[in-house]
């Protein structure tokens, strides 16, 4: 179940797209005030990995600032986000020969990791890695498995995920 402020935005997006900028603007004006941190904790308080990623200060400071002026910049790049969340790549992604792998937070609010597993058994060549203890906001709280999943240390084995054809596609072990 998607949070409720997240369900919000996303039935917005679907329903009354033109609207979306009226709450990117009031999104924007509450980030760029002295309630950004408290504005970005309680919109992450319904997961319990999110709301640990939020106890570091600068990680709450990144995403206020990050927001505001991805924001600042425009409201398309929100809308056509909402519009992504919508969608089912996964025909357009069979007909490519490009490889896939997702990290996904195994505590995901905003994203059931439910979703990527039926993209990954239904795209040869996906692989999967969900990461115990991340929610919606790995990128800040397992900044390092990431930086790892896309250029491997010298001293990391590569991770290999075993597909077989026709089999489900199996998660790979968690990495902290």
């Amino acid at each position: 179940q998607i949070p409720q402020r997240q369900r919000f935005i996303l039935r917005l997006s679907k329903n009354a797209p033109r609207l979306l900028p009226v709450v990117a603007w009031g999104m924007i004006a509450c980030m760029d005030s002295s309630y950004a941190s408290d504005f970005v904790i309680y919109t992450c308080r319904d997961g319990a990995a999110d709301s640990r990623a939020t106890e570091d200060p600068e990680t709450v400071e990144l995403i206020a600032k990050g927001s505001v002026e991805g924001l600042r910049r425009g409201f398309d790049g929100l809308s056509k986000e909402c519009e992504l969340l919508l969608q089912d790549f996964a025909a357009e992604a069979r007909a490519t020969s490009h490889k896939f792998h997702f990290l996904h937070g195994a505590d995901d609010r905003i994203i059931d990791p439910s979703h990527t597993l039926t993209f990954v058994n239904e795209v040869p060549g996906t692989s999967v890695e969900m990461v115990e203890g991340a929610g919606q906001l790995l990128f800040f709280s397992h900044w390092r498995r990431v930086l790892d999943a896309v250029q491997p240390r010298p001293d990391q084995p590569p991770r290999s995920a075993g597909l077989v054809p026709g089999q489900p596609a199996p998660v790979l072990s968690p990495s902290k």
